[in-house]
């Protein structure tokens, strides 16, 4: 991917691409998307490929396996699940795939010919709700959880405890945020999930408030995982993000005194987001 600033735009609107107080950036602008990318995507994806190796300790699937991805954005779940079954030896598993989310990414992840992959631009919520029965092995809200408002969340949670759900077992996976209020409220709505799902006849050993994480953050993914290597060149344009703009071009100083400061944060190239959920149900007697 390949962050393209021609025209040389003005790049105020990316001081806003944080999460700070539970922002949401606006993802359906294209350099909004480029930026939240270059930041962020490379430790998700990270992530999302450890909570599948987790998964993978408890189930094995070496022919098929099913997924809704709740805010799936540029599907890198799905490639994260990729490099895992790789790693785990799964290569030959068929992956069935859908992922929705509200925005149309522009920079999606390219399917394996054998896998059957759908993107929805939908209201995930929505979906769920609109769906008869529920019948994946695997639900994952990656980095999302947090971003359906709550009558939306309550709607999916009510899919959960009311729908026919055809598994015996199937497995959900969420990534949380990490500090600690965004995190207490992340936790609630999964312990949310978990009464529904109690109440649908299903049960865990999974408690609703333990998760994982990496205990040394001091060392690069890399260290953990020698596949990424975040590029240098990427790091470049990042470092100095608000020398690229209109503004700055233009005048030799930006618009705000701000700019420097919230425009040349650099990617995450350590575990330190890393917060993840695998928690497994089993229908009861």
């Amino acid at each position: 991917m390949t962050l393209t600033l021609n025209g040389r735009p003005c790049l105020c609107d990316l001081k806003n691409v944080n999460f700070n107080a539970g922002l949401i950036p606006d993802y359906s602008i294209s350099h909004v998307q480029q930026l939240y990318l270059l930041r962020y995507a490379f430790a998700y994806a990270f992530e999302y490929k450890h909570m599948y190796l987790s998964l993978f300790k408890r189930q094995h699937f070496p022919d098929n396996i099913s997924l809704l991805s709740l805010g799936c954005g540029t599907i890198i779940d799905y490639w994260s699940l990729l490099q895992a079954l790789k790693e785990t030896g799964q290569r030959k598993c068929e992956v069935t795939y859908i992922g929705l989310d509200l925005v149309n990414w522009e920079y999606k992840f390219m399917a394996r010919k054998r896998d059957n992959v759908w993107f929805e631009q939908e209201n995930g919520a929505s979906w769920i709700s609109d769906s008869p029965t529920l019948g994946y092995d695997v639900y994952i809200f990656p980095k999302s959880i947090s971003e359906f408002s709550d009558d939306d969340f309550e709607l999916i949670c009510n899919s959960f405890e009311n729908k026919e759900i055809s598994k015996d077992n199937f497995h959900m996976l969420i990534s949380l945020r990490v500090d600690k209020y965004s995190m207490e409220r992340d936790i609630s709505r999964t312990n949310r999930i978990l009464t529904a799902l109690e109440r649908n006849g299903y049960f865990t050993d999974d408690r609703y408030n333990v998760y994982t994480y990496f205990s040394d953050e001091t060392k690069g993914i890399r260290y953990y995982d020698s596949d990424f290597l975040f590029p240098s060149e990427a790091i470049e344009i990042i470092k100095k993000l608000n020398q690229l703009c209109k503004s700055y071009i233009e005048n030799g100083e930006n618009c705000y005194c701000d700019c420097e400061t919230l425009l040349t944060r650099w990617p995450i190239l350590k575990p330190t987001t890393i917060r993840y959920q695998v928690i497994s149900f089993e229908r009861g007697n």
